[in-house]
């Protein structure tokens, strides 16, 4: 019943039980050669202060805060949510939508209040724009994957905004073609 609040050492009570068991697990599933994974995505000041209004501020950090869930994903994937050390991610609405679609629409709840209060978390940039993870320092790969994985859905985004606004534009007369704009 108390195991959650339980500290993992009584001469250093600075953690839970379940806190050191997920360190203990990244640790070994690192290897004999562990390494830290710092990722950061930025320049965050110069990104928000384009802002000219509170719905732009919200658009900027939630793209930044989406972006590196993305990347979180990666290191998920290849070693496991134990492997993050920093931010928390556990109920954190964008990565459990990302992994487990806890958001979806089969959800097993009936009451409607919830659902759409469940559905609203998903609209709050809830993540920093960087990690901290514990990797083998021999799986070098992993910084490209990240970077790769970030990139691949930045893409992916400008080339969603760019056939929104291509379509809006033709479709209300403001350009003709695309070399318009």
């Amino acid at each position: 019943l108390y195991m959650p609040y339980l500290v993992a050492d009584t001469r250093i009570p600075d953690h839970t039980i379940w806190q050191h068991n997920s360190l203990v697990s990244a640790l070994e599933g690192s290897g004999k050669n562990p390494a830290f994974l710092i990722f950061q995505l930025g320049p965050v000041q110069s990104f928000i202060a384009q802002a000219k209004k509170t719905q732009d501020l919200w658009a900027g950090s939630y793209l930044l805060s989406y972006l590196n869930a993305i990347a979180i994903s990666v290191i998920i994937k290849e070693f496991g949510p134990d492997h993050l050390i920093f931010p928390q991610i556990k109920g954190n609405p964008i990565i459990d939508k990302l992994h487990w679609d806890v958001y979806g629409k089969d959800l097993e709840i009936t009451d409607e209040a919830l659902i759409n209060w469940r559905k609203k978390q998903l609209l709050i940039p809830s993540l920093p724009n960087r990690f901290l993870a514990l990797v083998s320092a021999d799986g070098s790969e992993i910084k490209e994957k990240v970077t790769e994985a970030v990139k691949m859905e930045w893409e992916k985004i400008s080339d969603s905004v760019h056939g929104f606004l291509k379509e809006h534009f033709e479709k209300n007369g403001i350009c003709q073609s695309y070399t318009d704009w």
